[in-house]
């Protein structure tokens, strides 16, 4: 929710996210796209803030997926079905 308030300024919201080239690249498109059609740069100003709030929420919860212990029944790669 905090990356999604920064984004207020476009690529803010990805800077305190730590994706520096993700906020370059956003700053400078929306700054653009404002400059040739207001309309088309208020849609993607909000493209922006909705990626860097999300960004990091698609990728915390891949992760608890995979380090959440297995249940019983559950198949591994590597040993095949457990007993």
């Amino acid at each position: 929710m905090i990356a999604l308030v920064l984004s207020v300024i476009p690529g803010l919201g990805h800077l305190y996210k730590n994706q520096q080239r993700a906020a370059l690249v956003w700053f400078g498109g929306v700054a653009a796209t404002y400059m040739m059609a207001a309309p088309l740069g208020f849609m993607l100003h909000t493209i922006c803030a909705l990626n860097a709030a999300l960004s990091g929420a698609v990728r915390e919860e891949a992760f608890s997926r995979r380090t959440r212990p297995r249940g019983r029944g559950s198949v591994s790669a590597t040993a095949g079905p457990r007993p």
